[in-house]
């Protein structure tokens, strides 16, 4: 029925319990507080990845360096060559699982931004058919006026009763028009309302997952990094050689 179609569309352009044709601004502003904390999070990632690169580098050039100390004097040549060598992947490897997750955050804050304007666009449309709403009340207001103004005419003037007569046709064409304006940015206003509508419910259910994933597979990936670095850190120990 007329009356279950209506339900379902006002069903499809809601966001929880926001209904995006009523509560644009504020799901804008929700969307603007998670696209400021992903880009925070962002930064934050890009940082650690920067730190973390650049302590990997200074600790690799130090081992590096060990070898000018002599020859076999301090560290066991064999061990240094195998250490240096293993804690250089693992560094990579926790390099690689800290750049997968700066690059995840920086797609979700692009997702972010363009849920932002698809919110503006939204705002816009609603805008639209406001005004193109007033403007079909005041073009049916002045047809029916001039239609009475018309009907009441008492004048014997042909001419005038033509006048009327034109003026009534005029303002009649233009509240047609204003009408089908009316419908035409009603119909935008729901599709874009309902479009935005659905792309939230599928970022909101992606983000949360996506980012967990991301989340839990940095996790696992670092723990894994931190054990060896760990093993190769115990593999150059042990090839120091023993003072006499």
């Amino acid at each position: 029925s007329r009356d279950d179609l209506a339900s379902n569309i006002d069903e499809d352009a809601r966001v929880g319990s926001l209904r995006i044709e009523q509560d644009v601004d504020k799901l804008r502003i929700i969307v603007k507080s998670i696209d400021r904390t992903l880009g925070k999070l962002h930064t934050s990632s890009a940082r650690i990845q920067a730190a973390q690169k650049s302590r990997g580098a200074l600790l690799l050039n130090m081992l590096k360096d060990v070898s000018s100390l002599g020859d076999g004097d301090v560290l066991n040549q064999r061990s240094l060559v195998k250490g240096v060598a293993s804690l250089q992947r693992t560094v990579s490897e926790a390099e690689r699982a800290n750049c997968e997750m700066t690059e995840d955050l920086l797609w979700q804050s692009a997702l972010a931004n363009s849920a932002i304007s698809a919110t503006t666009e939204v705002r816009d449309a609603v805008r639209v058919s406001f005004v193109a709403s007033r403007a079909k009340s005041a073009a049916f207001a002045a047809a029916e006026k001039a239609k009475k103004t018309y009907e009441s005419c008492e004048s014997t003037s042909r001419e005038s009763a033509q006048r009327k007569q034109q003026e009534a046709s005029a303002t009649q064409m233009q509240a047609i028009h204003a009408t089908v304006l009316d419908f035409e940015a009603n119909a935008a206003k729901r599709r874009s309302a309902i479009a935005l509508a659905k792309d939230m419910k599928n970022w909101n259910a992606h983000r949360k997952l996506d980012l967990l994933n991301s989340c839990v597979k940095v996790a696992t990936e670092q723990r894994e990094a931190c054990r060896k670095s760990a093993a190769d850190w115990d593999l150059l120990q042990n090839g120091l050689v023993d003072a006499p």
